[in-house]
């Protein structure tokens, strides 16, 4: 292997450690990479890997995001849409990178390798600190524990189509359910927040102001429709499945049934066999499909 170091500038650090990090592979200027070392005087350090590329690799952080006390009377704007309420406050939080998820492909869990970095010496290096930082808080009425978690992992896997260049700067953040299951739990970050409560945060992990809050706020009736629509197009694939599998029983198994395997490899089993009790897709469907016959999604303004 050729050994070579390539140190790159740190002008951007306070934007390098959230999209990558030290063990993970890149590719730049065509040639394969480990990643050696992240500091701030050298930037990234980056070690010739080409004899260890086998596949392309994927990789989910594993963040804990810290939250101060996010005060009611502290909140600069509101804004009703499509049935929620947007509004938009400051407060100061930090994040704790404690590892990430080695993964074959990005809904694989069962094959991910775990990789702790909390015992890495450096690993202070992985932490960051806002002051007075604007977050988005949604306020999510008759919404339980379970479909607040089902619409923040929704979000989430969202984020990664629409903003390709930022996704990994936005966090949406929810309490997660007691007994989640591990594989569920390690695809949302972790929150710990002074006032327990029962609401949907969206943070913009960045020093910089990048805008990717003003965009979800304002694409969010749209956003709200590609999920609505996915959600259907999802539930109606499994029900023409269970129906054709309903028919098999009778008729035998068809050679389209033996070409189609949905409803056993879907994006939500996430590499398992069966998806968890706590992922609520048919009621957020149901809850998102009545929001937007909500006027408030059209009219919604700031106040």
């Amino acid at each position: 292997m050729n050994c070579a170091i390539i140190i790159k500038d740190a002008k951007f650090f306070g934007h390098i450690t959230q999209t990558i990090l030290s063990g993970q592979y890149v590719v730049y200027n065509g040639k394969y990479y480990e990643v050696h070392e992240i500091s701030p005087d050298y930037g990234i350090v980056l070690r010739r890997a080409s004899d260890l590329y086998s596949s392309r690799r994927y990789y989910r952080q594993l963040r804990t995001y810290h939250m101060g006390k996010v005060e009611q009377s502290e909140m600069v704007s509101s804004r009703n849409v499509a049935g929620m309420k947007l509004m938009t406050g400051c407060c100061d939080f930090s994040v704790d990178t404690d590892g990430y998820l080695d993964m074959q492909d990005l809904h694989d869990c069962r094959t991910a390798r775990h990789v702790d970095l909390r015992e890495d010496p450096k690993a202070g290096s992985y932490r960051r600190s806002y002051h007075n930082k604007r977050i988005l808080t949604v306020k999510l009425p008759d919404m339980d524990e379970d479909m607040r978690y089902t619409l923040g992992l929704l979000f989430s896997e969202l984020f990664r189509s629409l903003y390709p260049a930022g996704w990994a700067y936005l966090a949406v953040l929810a309490k997660k359910p007691e007994d989640l299951e591990e594989t569920y739990s390690l695809l949302t970050y972790d929150l710990e927040e002074e006032n327990s409560t029962e609401n949907l945060y969206i943070v913009e992990d960045s020093e910089l102001d990048l805008g990717l809050l003003d965009s979800v706020i304002r694409n969010m009736p749209r956003m709200m429709e590609i999920l609505e629509d996915y959600l259907s197009w999802h539930l109606e694939k499994l029900g023409e499945e269970a129906a054709e599998e309903e028919k098999e029983q009778t008729e035998g198994e068809s050679e389209e049934a033996k070409k189609d395997p949905y409803r056993k490899e879907h994006y939500f089993l996430f590499g398992g066999e069966k998806v968890s009790s706590h992922l609520k897709l048919s009621e957020v469907r149901d809850y998102l499909k009545r929001c937007g016959k909500n006027p408030d999604c059209e009219t919604g303004a700031y106040r």
